[in-house]
């Protein structure tokens, strides 16, 4: 397991700490956004402006679970809260922190990147750097915490669960995303699977095992559940690693994979909402 000083040089260039460039959108990618903006506001009480097309797309994005699945994660699993206070945990680029700061939310980052500091520099969100348990935050702080693919990088994941429990004001929810290692993909394809990730993950998690740390940490209520989130990237990862021993962030598969991995993903979506298996990402939803 990697000491305390090295922790922050796993991650100088992870893959999550480089910000997205901008990209203009074509026309269809702005009907398809118009009908997300649609459903997400429908969900979780957004803030977007809804057009007419959004609202006749609206109801094509819901029969896609994968399409469904990536919007949910977009906003954290939270309905929008203005005023309301939010910690990331793990804020990498500070793209999701930014997302959530257009929507309303008072948000401030922590992550072991140093470069994370820049975030501040450039938008004005607060950041700390280095471990959460090192911060001293005031108690009963925050209405939400969320931690995106960060419990499984933790030496102590139930030391900052506990903490989270601290900082947390009453009735305050608690969102933590990791992945599933009784996931298809993952089942698929063993070793190959991008979500090991050694030596980043220390720890890996089924749902009852998720759901038991957390109650150790002090939770009394603890839902879990998962999805299929990125199922083509991931399946498509995997599959390298599977045949070439190695995987580099960001290379994109082909249009025809795509394609076909986007049906597999809407095949395998429809088999997890009638409960055949179990999605390769985790979500723990705790209240305090």
């Amino acid at each position: 397991m990697p000491s305390p000083d090295e922790l922050p040089k796993l991650y100088e260039n992870y893959y999550t700490h480089t910000p997205p460039k901008p990209v203009k959108p074509s026309l269809l990618k702005q009907y398809f956004t118009a009908g997300c903006d649609a459903y997400l506001q429908e969900k979780y009480q957004t803030s977007h402006p809804i057009s007419r097309i959004g609202q006749l797309l609206k109801p094509l994005i819901k029969l896609n679970p994968a399409w469904k699945a990536n919007l949910d994660f977009s906003l954290f699993y939270l309905p929008t809260r203005p005023g309301k206070k939010l910690l990331e945990i793990g804020c990498g680029s500070g793209q999701m922190l930014k997302n959530m700061r257009d929507l309303g939310w008072e948000v401030t980052g922590i992550d072991f990147d140093p470069q994370c500091q820049s975030i501040t520099q450039e938008t004005g969100i607060p950041v700390y750097q280095g471990d959460v348990l090192e911060q001293n935050l005031p108690a009963n702080s925050f209405d939400a915490i969320v931690m995106s693919h960060v419990i499984e990088h933790l030496p102590n994941p139930i030391e900052t669960l506990q903490e989270c429990l601290r900082l947390l004001r009453p009735e305050g929810r608690l969102i933590a995303i990791t992945p599933n290692t009784k996931g298809y993909i993952h089942r698929y394809m063993k070793q190959a699977s991008l979500h090991l990730d050694p030596p980043r993950h220390l720890h890996l998690f089924t749902a009852s095992a998720l759901q038991q740390i957390a109650h150790k940490a002090g939770f009394k209520q603890a839902r879990c559940f998962s999805t299929i989130r990125d199922f083509t990237g991931l399946w498509w990862a995997s599959s390298q690693i599977a045949k070439q021993g190695h995987y580099q962030m960001g290379q994109s598969a082909p249009l025809v994979n795509k394609l076909l991995l986007s049906l597999l993903a809407v095949m395998f979506g429809y088999a997890h909402q009638f409960g055949w298996g179990e999605g390769d990402e985790l979500v723990l939803d705790v209240r305090k």
